[in-house]
Protein backbone atom coordinates (compact mmCIF):
# COMPACT_ATOMS: atom_id res chain seq x y z
CA UNK A 1 0.00 0.00 0.00
CA UNK A 2 1.04 3.69 0.19
CA UNK A 3 -0.70 5.71 2.56
CA UNK A 4 0.52 8.63 1.48
CA UNK A 5 0.22 10.19 -1.90
CA UNK A 6 1.08 13.69 -3.27
CA UNK A 7 0.16 14.73 -6.92
CA UNK A 8 0.37 12.29 -9.62
CA UNK A 9 -1.65 8.92 -8.99
CA UNK A 10 0.26 6.79 -11.74
CA UNK A 11 2.16 4.50 -8.96
CA UNK A 12 -1.36 4.12 -7.10
CA UNK A 13 -2.45 2.78 -10.72
CA UNK A 14 0.20 0.51 -10.87
CA UNK A 15 -0.33 -0.77 -7.57
CA UNK A 16 -3.22 -1.77 -8.38
CA UNK A 17 -2.71 -3.93 -11.53
CA UNK A 18 0.30 -5.76 -10.05
CA UNK A 19 -2.01 -6.83 -6.79
CA UNK A 20 -5.29 -7.28 -9.15
CA UNK A 21 -7.33 -4.72 -7.13
CA UNK A 22 -6.70 -6.58 -3.86
CA UNK A 23 -7.15 -3.67 -1.73
CA UNK A 24 -9.60 -1.28 -2.17
CA UNK A 25 -8.15 2.64 -3.54
CA UNK A 26 -9.21 3.69 -0.03
CA UNK A 27 -7.10 0.41 1.99
CA UNK A 28 -4.14 1.29 -0.72
CA UNK A 29 -4.13 5.16 -0.36
CA UNK A 30 -6.19 6.26 2.63
CA UNK A 31 -4.39 9.60 2.14
CA UNK A 32 -4.33 11.51 -0.85
CA UNK A 33 -2.98 15.02 -1.47
CA UNK A 34 -3.42 17.77 -4.73
CA UNK A 35 -0.11 19.43 -4.31
CA UNK A 36 3.01 17.17 -4.63
CA UNK A 37 4.50 18.30 -0.95
CA UNK A 38 5.52 16.29 1.83
CA UNK A 39 2.68 15.02 3.78
CA UNK A 40 2.33 17.37 6.76
CA UNK A 41 2.71 20.60 3.81
CA UNK A 42 0.07 19.33 1.94
CA UNK A 43 -2.13 18.50 4.76
CA UNK A 44 -1.58 21.94 6.16
CA UNK A 45 -2.86 23.53 2.49
CA UNK A 46 -5.49 20.88 2.23
CA UNK A 47 -6.71 22.58 5.92
CA UNK A 48 -6.18 18.59 7.21
CA UNK A 49 -4.22 16.96 10.10
CA UNK A 50 -2.70 13.29 9.66
CA UNK A 51 -2.93 11.64 13.18
CA UNK A 52 -0.31 8.94 14.04
CA UNK A 53 -3.19 7.00 15.46
CA UNK A 54 -4.82 7.03 12.37
CA UNK A 55 -2.54 6.39 9.99
CA UNK A 56 -1.56 3.25 12.05
CA UNK A 57 -4.92 1.95 11.81
CA UNK A 58 -5.04 2.32 8.07
CA UNK A 59 -2.19 0.32 7.46
CA UNK A 60 -3.06 -2.49 10.08
CA UNK A 61 -6.26 -3.14 8.42
CA UNK A 62 -4.86 -3.49 5.28
CA UNK A 63 -2.70 -5.85 6.92
CA UNK A 64 -5.44 -8.23 7.40
CA UNK A 65 -6.58 -9.09 4.24
CA UNK A 66 -3.10 -9.98 3.26
CA UNK A 67 -0.47 -12.53 3.59
CA UNK A 68 2.43 -10.07 3.33
CA UNK A 69 1.99 -6.32 3.32
CA UNK A 70 4.92 -4.15 1.55
CA UNK A 71 4.00 -0.48 2.91
CA UNK A 72 5.46 2.21 0.94
CA UNK A 73 7.39 5.08 2.63
CA UNK A 74 7.52 8.51 1.25
CA UNK A 75 10.91 10.90 -0.03
CA UNK A 76 13.19 10.02 3.02
CA UNK A 77 12.75 8.22 6.48
CA UNK A 78 12.97 12.10 8.14
CA UNK A 79 9.96 13.36 6.07
CA UNK A 80 7.46 14.99 8.53
CA UNK A 81 4.30 13.23 8.37
CA UNK A 82 2.22 15.30 10.84
CA UNK A 83 3.02 17.62 13.75
CA UNK A 84 5.92 15.98 15.80
CA UNK A 85 6.48 12.53 13.52
CA UNK A 86 8.18 11.42 10.41
CA UNK A 87 8.06 8.38 8.26
CA UNK A 88 11.24 7.02 10.44
CA UNK A 89 9.09 7.24 13.71
CA UNK A 90 6.09 5.55 11.94
CA UNK A 91 8.52 2.95 11.01
CA UNK A 92 8.85 2.43 14.98
CA UNK A 93 5.27 2.72 16.31
CA UNK A 94 4.55 -0.34 13.26
CA UNK A 95 7.50 -2.59 15.08
CA UNK A 96 7.86 -3.45 11.20
CA UNK A 97 11.25 -4.63 9.04
CA UNK A 98 12.61 -2.66 7.19
CA UNK A 99 13.76 -1.79 3.03
CA UNK A 100 15.98 0.47 2.62
CA UNK A 101 15.75 1.51 -1.48
CA UNK A 102 18.33 3.99 -2.28
CA UNK A 103 19.31 4.76 -6.27
CA UNK A 104 22.68 3.35 -7.06
CA UNK A 105 24.53 6.36 -7.95
CA UNK A 106 27.05 8.78 -6.99
CA UNK A 107 25.70 10.06 -3.46
CA UNK A 108 23.76 6.94 -2.62
CA UNK A 109 26.72 6.30 0.65
CA UNK A 110 25.99 9.23 2.41
CA UNK A 111 22.26 9.03 1.95
CA UNK A 112 22.04 5.27 2.65
CA UNK A 113 24.29 5.77 5.80
CA UNK A 114 22.32 8.67 7.04
CA UNK A 115 18.99 7.27 7.13
CA UNK A 116 20.37 3.64 9.11
CA UNK A 117 21.71 6.14 11.31
CA UNK A 118 18.08 7.97 11.74
CA UNK A 119 16.54 4.70 12.07
CA UNK A 120 18.79 2.92 14.50
CA UNK A 121 18.50 6.24 16.35
CA UNK A 122 14.75 5.16 16.97
CA UNK A 123 15.58 1.61 17.82
CA UNK A 124 14.73 0.05 14.56
CA UNK A 125 17.28 -2.88 13.77
CA UNK A 126 15.91 -4.71 11.33
CA UNK A 127 16.72 -3.37 8.27
CA UNK A 128 18.28 -4.34 4.65
CA UNK A 129 19.05 -1.97 1.96
CA UNK A 130 17.92 -2.57 -1.68
CA UNK A 131 20.19 -0.72 -4.53
CA UNK A 132 18.21 -0.13 -7.74
CA UNK A 133 20.51 -0.20 -11.02
CA UNK A 134 19.80 3.00 -13.15
CA UNK A 135 19.42 3.47 -16.87
CA UNK A 136 22.86 5.01 -17.60
CA UNK A 137 24.84 3.72 -14.04
CA UNK A 138 27.91 6.22 -12.78
CA UNK A 139 31.10 4.71 -12.05
CA UNK A 140 30.26 4.15 -8.19
CA UNK A 141 27.52 1.75 -9.15
CA UNK A 142 30.25 -0.46 -9.01
CA UNK A 143 30.93 -0.47 -5.69
CA UNK A 144 28.46 1.20 -3.44
CA UNK A 145 27.12 -2.24 -2.74
CA UNK A 146 30.36 -3.83 -1.38
CA UNK A 147 31.08 -0.31 0.38
CA UNK A 148 28.00 -0.26 2.07
CA UNK A 149 28.10 -4.39 2.97
CA UNK A 150 31.81 -3.55 4.41
CA UNK A 151 30.62 0.05 6.81
CA UNK A 152 27.69 -1.54 7.79
CA UNK A 153 28.05 -5.24 9.76
CA UNK A 154 25.46 -7.33 10.01
CA UNK A 155 23.22 -5.96 6.98
CA UNK A 156 22.34 -7.70 3.79
CA UNK A 157 22.56 -5.53 1.01
CA UNK A 158 20.71 -6.67 -2.45
CA UNK A 159 20.75 -4.48 -6.12
CA UNK A 160 17.79 -4.91 -8.57
CA UNK A 161 17.95 -4.13 -12.23
CA UNK A 162 16.83 -1.08 -14.13
CA UNK A 163 13.15 -1.06 -14.88
CA UNK A 164 11.23 0.87 -17.15
CA UNK A 165 8.54 2.68 -15.62
CA UNK A 166 5.45 4.67 -16.68
CA UNK A 167 3.31 2.85 -18.76
CA UNK A 168 4.95 -0.09 -19.68
CA UNK A 169 5.34 -0.08 -16.05
CA UNK A 170 3.86 -4.18 -15.01
CA UNK A 171 4.17 -7.24 -12.49
CA UNK A 172 5.90 -9.45 -15.66
CA UNK A 173 8.68 -6.45 -15.79
CA UNK A 174 9.12 -6.98 -12.24
CA UNK A 175 9.79 -10.70 -12.30
CA UNK A 176 11.06 -11.45 -15.84
CA UNK A 177 14.06 -12.45 -15.43
CA UNK A 178 15.18 -15.63 -12.50
CA UNK A 179 17.70 -14.14 -10.78
CA UNK A 180 15.41 -10.88 -10.07
CA UNK A 181 13.08 -12.91 -8.96
CA UNK A 182 15.35 -15.34 -7.13
CA UNK A 183 16.47 -11.92 -5.67
CA UNK A 184 13.11 -10.74 -4.42
CA UNK A 185 12.22 -14.16 -3.13
CA UNK A 186 15.52 -13.31 -0.55
CA UNK A 187 14.32 -9.70 -0.34
CA UNK A 188 10.69 -10.46 1.19
CA UNK A 189 11.61 -13.16 3.31
CA UNK A 190 10.77 -12.33 7.11
CA UNK A 191 12.99 -14.35 9.24
CA UNK A 192 16.29 -13.36 6.95
CA UNK A 193 16.26 -9.63 8.70
CA UNK A 194 19.21 -9.45 10.33
CA UNK A 195 19.04 -7.46 13.59
CA UNK A 196 21.53 -4.36 13.03
CA UNK A 197 23.33 -3.52 15.99
CA UNK A 198 25.61 -0.64 16.62
CA UNK A 199 27.58 -2.19 19.36
CA UNK A 200 28.29 -5.31 17.55
CA UNK A 201 29.40 -3.70 14.16
CA UNK A 202 31.82 -1.81 16.38
CA UNK A 203 33.24 -5.11 17.96
CA UNK A 204 33.43 -7.23 14.75
CA UNK A 205 35.32 -4.38 12.87
CA UNK A 206 38.20 -4.54 16.08
CA UNK A 207 37.98 -8.27 15.41
CA UNK A 208 38.88 -7.25 11.89
CA UNK A 209 41.19 -5.28 12.85
CA UNK A 210 42.96 -7.55 15.08
CA UNK A 211 43.43 -10.45 12.73
CA UNK A 212 44.53 -7.93 9.76
CA UNK A 213 47.69 -6.69 13.12
CA UNK A 214 48.25 -10.86 13.55
CA UNK A 215 48.77 -11.53 10.11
Amino acid sequence: MKPFCSGGTEDLEAFRRIQGNELTPEMLNPFYFREPLAPLIAARMAREKIQRKAVIRSIRMAQQRCECLLVEGVGGVLVPIGDNFSVADLVASLKCEVLVVARNEVGTLNHTFLTLEALRHRGVRRVKVVLMEQSQPDFSSKTNLSVIGETIVNISVYSLPYIQGGERFCAEELTRCKKTKKTLARIMRPDSFKSVDRTAAKAAKRKTAKRKVSR
